[in-house]
C-alpha cells in the first residue's frame, strides 16, 4: 500500500518537476489590478498560448479562471473577470478563452460586465460599438467598419482593427438589446 502511494505521488508530481523553471511564466500579483490589453489578447490570455498555462496564470487575477473544461461548442475554455486600465475606461470585463484541438487559445471574447445595452436602433448600437472601439485605438490601432449584416432577428455590425481583432455589435430588433464584444482570433469572422 505504501509503495502504491509513493508511486502515485511520483506520477502526480513528476510532470510539474520536469518543467524547467525558465519555462514557467511568472504569476501576476494582485487581484483587482488593471490588466493590459494587447493586439493578441488581454493579460495572460493571448492567442496561441497553452490554455492550461493561461488559466493557471489568470487564476491569480480571478480564481474563477481555474475552472477549465469543455464549453457549449466542446472546445476547452475558461473565463474570468478583470479590470481594464483607466485609459481604456477602467471598465470591468468578462473574458472567455477557447482553445483548438492543439490546446492553444484560438479565440478570445471580451465583453463589458455591464452586459447588453438597450438602444433605439441598429444605428445607435453601431454608434455604441464605435465608441467602445474608439477607446481601444491606442492599443489595437485604427479600425474600419465592415458592411452591416441583417439577419432575421438582428443587425450585426463589425469593426475590424488593423491587427485582426474586431468589435462586434448585434442589435436585436425585438427588444432593442445591443450586444457589444471585442473578439481576438474569432473563427469565421
Amino acid at each position: 500500500m505504501l509503495v502504491r502511494r509513493v508511486l502515485l505521488s511520483l506520477l502526480l508530481t513528476a510532470p510539474l518537476t520536469a518543467l524547467p523553471s525558465a519555462q514557467r511564466a511568472p504569476l501576476p500579483t494582485g487581484q483587482g489590478q488593471p490588466v493590459q490589453l494587447a493586439p493578441d489578447g488581454i493579460g495572460p490570455v493571448t492567442l496561441g498560448r497553452d490554455v492550461h498555462e493561461a488559466a493557471r496564470i489568470a487564476a491569480t487575477l480571478d480564481p474563477a479562471a481555474a475552472a477549465v473544461g469543455p464549453g457549449c461548442d466542446a472546445r476547452i475554455q475558461f473565463g474570468l473577470q478583470v479590470d481594464l486600465p483607466r485609459d481604456l475606461a477602467g471598465a470591468r470585463v468578462d473574458v472567455m478563452a477557447m482553445a483548438g484541438a492543439d490546446g492553444r487559445i484560438e479565440e478570445i471574447v471580451l465583453q463589458p460586465v455591464q452586459g447588453r445595452l438597450r438602444t433605439s436602433s441598429g444605428a445607435a448600437c453601431r454608434d455604441a460599438a464605435e465608441a467602445f472601439a474608439g477607446q481601444l485605438i491606442g492599443t489595437l490601432a485604427a479600425f474600419s467598419a465592415e458592411p452591416m449584416r441583417a439577419g432575421p432577428m438582428t443587425d450585426e455590425h463589425s469593426l475590424r482593427f488593423a491587427g485582426g481583432a474586431r468589435v462586434s455589435a448585434r442589435w436585436f430588433r425585438g427588444g432593442g438589446d445591443c450586444d457589444v464584444a471585442l473578439h481576438f482570433g474569432a473563427p469565421n469572422g
